[in-house]
């Protein structure tokens, strides 16, 4: 299952409701702020990102999921239990380690939906392999995926957020490997450029607190981590 949890300080603490790692603080008065805004989550189509899903439809949220297996978000869809959830939730097909693609699919979102409230940058991608040995093309999708997709979607959307002064949120999902590259004692390194992509994160979120302060707006930015209990 998945475990949400934030850092506190030097402290990593567990939060009971994987929504509520999207906000720093103060969730619950957030989230009945938010009622019938638009959020877009990437990676949506399973995992950490269709749970992500399935709570902001639950608080009430509209959400367009992004994937490129966006038939799963339908089905996903198809699985929620009312039919006024199910009208709220939209998917649609995008690979975010595709510039373009990313680009057609925020215009599309913004001319057909409005504009876009609260982003979860969700979408990850790891290749098992040594990086000194492995394909260059696979250490591109890893970073372009992970950290490209991230700053493309982000650019997007703070655009808009800006444009139509809203105080909107950026959230951007992340691992323990953002933290603290793991070692197993006797075990060949598989992690490659994972780890790098995800320290990236944090350094991206700080970038951004900055960046969204200084630009005279009101956009947060939340970095929150993420990782599976093995049953």
């Amino acid at each position: 299952k998945a475990t949400a949890i934030r850092r506190v300080g030097g402290t990593f603490v567990q939060c009971k409701r994987i929504a509520c790692l999207l906000f720093s603080r103060h969730s619950e008065t957030l989230m009945e702020q938010l009622k019938a805004k638009l959020a877009v989550v990437t990676g949506a189509s399973s995992g950490i990102g269709a749970a992500i899903v399935r709570d902001l439809i639950a608080a009430g949220l509209i959400v367009i999921g992004l994937a490129r297996r966006f038939e799963r978000i339908e089905a996903l869809r198809q699985e929620l239990p009312t039919p006024e959830q199910r009208a709220r939730l939209h998917a649609i097909k995008c690979n975010i380690a595709d510039a373009q693609d990313v680009a057609d699919t925020f215009t599309r979102i913004i001319r057909d939906y409005g504009p876009v409230y609260v982003l979860v940058n969700n979408a990850g991608c790891l290749r098992s392999g040594q990086l000194a040995t492995m394909a260059e093309c696979e250490v591109q999708e890893v970073l372009q995926t992970n950290v490209m997709g991230v700053v493309n979607c982000t650019r997007h959307v703070f655009a808009a957020m800006r444009a139509h002064r809203i105080d909107g949120h950026v959230i951007l999902i992340n691992s323990i490997c953002g933290h603290k590259v793991p070692v197993i004692p006797g075990h060949m390194p598989t992690l490659n450029i994972y780890p790098a992509t995800k320290f990236a994160l944090t350094a991206i979120n700080e970038i951004y607190r900055q960046e969204f302060k200084e630009l005279g707006t009101r956009v947060k930015v939340t970095v929150s981590t993420v990782c599976w209990e093995c049953l």
